[in-house]
């Protein structure tokens, strides 16, 4: 092989190392370089969703409801509050496990069913309530966001994140 075409293979065999090294660690994130911001911090603690009282309170300022008005909001209030974490079913993995597959779906369906009943309870109440109000409070209360309506919202109006189903080790 002619000298010539040796020192170009090394030549090339070079520029591509010296490119997967440089394409495997982004400008500026050398060794020593400082973490991008907020790596390795831990998300931030959500905060407690607020109380029946508070999410009574908020609407009879919001709505400007009337004392006639307080059985219906609070009925509102109970039925659209998120479920209590500790209350929403957990799947044991050793019974998942001795399960049959039509089984597994059987409890899923259940579960499924479970959570479309509080919906429906949700839904009820808020109808009732809404036929409870004034024009004028219609109105207030059309213009809340669906999840604040609902008892779901989050910091900033955001919607909580939902639990999902959770296996015991």
């Amino acid at each position: 092989m002619p000298r010539s075409v040796t020192i170009w293979s090394g030549v090339v065999l070079a520029a591509a190392c010296a490119s997967a090294v440089v394409a495997a660690e982004p400008m500026g994130r050398g060794p020593g370089a400082p973490p991008p911001p907020g790596a390795g911090a831990e998300p931030p603690d959500m905060p407690a969703p607020p109380s029946a009282e508070e999410r009574a309170a908020k609407l009879k300022a919001i709505l400007q409801l009337s004392a006639s008005q307080d059985a219906a909001v609070a009925e509102f209030v109970s039925a659209t509050a998120p479920p209590d974490p500790e209350d929403l079913p957990l799947a044991d993995r050793q019974a998942l496990e001795q399960m049959t597959t039509p089984q597994r779906l059987d409890q899923m369906a259940k579960m499924q069913a479970e959570a479309g009943a509080r919906i429906a309870r949700a839904a009820d109440a808020t109808r009732a309530f809404y036929a409870a109000l004034t024009p004028s409070q219609k109105a207030a209360f059309d213009a809340l966001p669906p999840p604040a309506v609902m008892g779901f919202a989050g910091p900033a109006g955001h919607p909580a994140p939902m639990r999902r189903l959770m296996i015991r080790p």
